[in-house]
């Protein structure tokens, strides 16, 4: 996407572009997706702007009908960037969990 902003905003990126891929595969799935962010105002008086590339995937294995098993990972490259000024946001992450559907 382009934005065109008169009046710069915090949290408010000039360009972004997300592309992403699913994978399915019986009781498997698989996602990933990557995602650009240039010209993000992190504030604005001075202005000053980050630009970065996010790398995400997420896996699930469905155990049983209403159990399935889940392990994601966000920022997988380890970028360094702010939303807001002052305030980094985690480098790369991990996450797992359950998930009980009823």
């Amino acid at each position: 996407s382009f934005l065109h902003m008169e009046n710069p905003l915090i949290a408010t990126p000039e360009h972004k572009l997300h592309a992403g891929a699913d994978f399915t595969h019986g009781r498997w799935a698989l996602a990933s997706g990557i995602q650009y962010i240039a010209g993000l105002y992190t504030q604005t008086d001075p202005a000053a702007t980050e630009e970065f590339v996010l790398w995400n995937l997420h896996a699930s294995f469905r155990a049983a009908r209403h159990f399935t098993l889940w392990v994601r990972g966000e920022n997988l490259l380890a970028q360094r960037y702010e939303i807001n000024a002052g305030y980094p946001m985690p480098r790369a992450t991990a996450m797992a969990g359950i998930e009980l559907d009823f």
